[in-house]
């Protein structure tokens, strides 16, 4: 290979890495600091905006059934600087930096469900089915379930799921799968992370 052959092909691996990195059809997996200031500014205004309209764009909506939202690092950083702003705080770099630790290296699922009894979701275990792997949960907490305000017959549940990011990629569509895998009682959440950020 002739030097300009080895130079037109490193400058085609430099733009393709440029293109990746730049990319603006994929989640973002760190924030850099141009990012960082965009969530600051989204979360600061958007501090009144309905929490249904501010997450909108990491939820997977299953209507009367439940929905899950993807706490992303942008939108985790974004919360922090609406929080701050509701309490009329400022954010500092420990505390950008402690907000974006609860999702570093992870997706963090936060679900609500719908359904009859207290312990309807006593068993529930989650996964991420992306391409044709399942991945499981590597963490997961719930809140007391509790009457249902809204739908005056049921009880609510939020639960909350910990998985590894690993090799999914950024911009892959991906199924979280919620319910009890040996009666095959689940729900399915749809994101497609080419869409948010």
């Amino acid at each position: 290979m002739n030097a300009r052959g080895l130079l037109n092909g490193l400058l085609a691996l430099i733009l393709f890495i440029a293109g990746i990195a730049g990319r603006a059809d994929a989640m973002y997996l760190r924030l850099d600091e141009g990012k960082k200031s965009e969530a600051l500014n989204y979360g600061v205004r958007n501090v009144n905006t309905d929490l249904r309209a501010f997450y909108k764009e990491w939820t997977s909506d299953q209507g009367a059934q439940g929905a899950a939202i993807l706490n992303t690092e942008f939108i985790t950083l974004a919360q922090a600087a609406r929080d701050a702003a509701e309490s009329g705080n400022e954010m500092d770099s420990f505390t950008i930096e402690d907000a974006l630790a609860r999702s570093q290296g992870k997706m963090v699922f936060s679900v609500t469900l719908y359904g009859k009894g207290a312990d309807f979701a006593k068993d529930y275990e989650a996964v991420i089915k992306v391409g044709g792997k399942i991945i499981r949960a590597s963490f997961w907490d719930q809140n007391d379930p509790a009457p249902s305000e809204s739908q005056p017959s049921l009880y609510v549940q939020d639960l909350f799921y910990y998985f590894p990011i690993g090799d999914i990629s950024p911009g892959s569509q991906i199924i979280l799968s919620v319910g009890k895998y040996q009666s095959k009682e689940r729900l399915d959440f749809k994101f497609d992370l080419s869409k948010m950020r």
